[in-house]
């Protein structure tokens, strides 16, 4: 019986693996919490480099691309050029070499860029089979993620199988904040930024409550499916249910952080939750980029079950429909999605209050 439990869990676990990052718009979540930063003043401009430029000024003549890309195990196939990204549809143009740039123009382009590819269909650990797997969107998961090892004292948040910790995002954090200073000390600010930016990437992805523990709520498993037609169907049901409702809520509170126009007072404070925390910022001590992201996976996870309490009130059950296909179909619900919810006032006020918590975290962790 417990084999088959800790079947079930892995088996949840493998599926539900992002295919998209834990927040849809790095760039927006850069762009507000570093507003009123005052680094900016010091890097009022410079010239966009080449790759290879950089690398033979920190490893010399003979570093490569492709030493670099074996030495950091990125996808070999990602262009980290200069023409255009994909992203709902529109094709959005950066900088090339020999044209300036600035520092929040760096940060806030490139902070979406480790969704890119460069994570994808590499090969991790034995143990990414249980977090995305290995090929495809999902195979990021493990660079993305960080579940750390399940704590008796939080049996529930910290739930999964195996045991063990899964992820190394907070590592990954480390990493890019150590090439970005090597690019600085190569005297090459454009790279410095760039590479910062991914790093922040990896801390950002620690922030989302859906990232940092299996289960927000207990409701999403399908017991009856368990019951009527056995184990696989239940696996099924309860994966499709819970990447409903993980989409669903990226969706939603990203259009409420991007549309200014917002009818709601909500996402005024989703934005204002990451620009306004100066104050909170003055009494936190962090002292690298890996300790900003276990630091907010831990306090996300903590919020997760809070998250999990409202999440069904506030958008309903019709998800739990696993007939329903939210992450394939997204844009056969994106409109149902993102229109004003009505619901009790107090649904609205916590789920509103626990994604504030959340967010607040990420501006001062960035």
């Amino acid at each position: 019986m417990q084999y088959r439990i800790a079947i079930f869990i892995s088996s949840i676990l493998l599926l539900i693996s992002p295919t998209v990052s834990a927040w849809n718009h790095h760039s927006t979540l850069t762009k507000l919490s570093l507003k009123n930063h005052p680094f900016i003043k010091y890097y009022p401009g410079f010239n966009v480099t080449e790759l290879n430029d950089v690398l033979k000024k920190i490893g010399g003549p003979d570093y490569t691309r492709e030493k670099w890309l074996k030495e950091l195990n990125l996808n070999p196939n990602t262009p980290f050029d200069f023409v255009s990204h994909y992203e709902f549809g529109k094709t959005a143009k950066f900088k090339k070499p020999g044209e300036t740039t600035t520092a929040m123009e760096v940060l806030i382009n490139y902070s979406d860029e480790p969704d890119w590819g460069m994570d994808q269909d590499l090969y991790f650990s034995k143990d990414q089979k249980y977090l995305g797997g290995y090929k495809g969107p999902t195979s990021q998961a493990w660079r993305h993620m960080y579940l750390p090892r399940w704590n008796p004292l939080h049996p529930y948040i910290t739930l999964h199988y195996p045991l063990k910790t899964l992820g190394v995002a907070p590592d990954r954090a480390r990493v890019m904040a150590d090439w970005s200073k090597l690019a600085f000390e190569a005297k090459d600010p454009y790279w410095g930024f760039r590479f910062l930016a991914w790093s922040l990437h990896y801390v950002q992805d620690m922030g989302q409550p859906f990232h940092s523990s299996l289960f927000p709520t207990l409701k999403f498993l399908d017991y009856k499916a368990l019951f009527d037609k056995g184990f696989a169907e239940s696996v099924k049901n309860t994966t499709q249910r819970l990447a409903n409702y993980h989409y669903t809520y990226e969706f939603y509170i990203d259009h409420q952080i991007q549309n200014d126009l917002s009818p709601s007072s909500m996402g005024l404070n989703f934005r204002q939750s990451l620009i306004e925390n100066s104050e909170t910022e003055n009494s936190v001590r962090i002292l690298s980029p890996e300790e900003a992201a276990l630091k907010l996976n831990e306090n996300a996870a903590m919020l997760a079950p809070s998250l999990g309490r409202f999440i069904l009130p506030f958008f309903g059950t019709g998800y739990l429909d696993p007939s329903i296909d939210i992450p394939n179909h997204i844009g056969e619900y994106y409109e149902e999605i993102i229109k004003p919810r009505v619901v009790p006032k107090s649904t609205e006020k916590e789920l509103q209050r626990v994604t504030v918590e959340a967010l607040k975290r990420v501006g001062i962790a960035t």
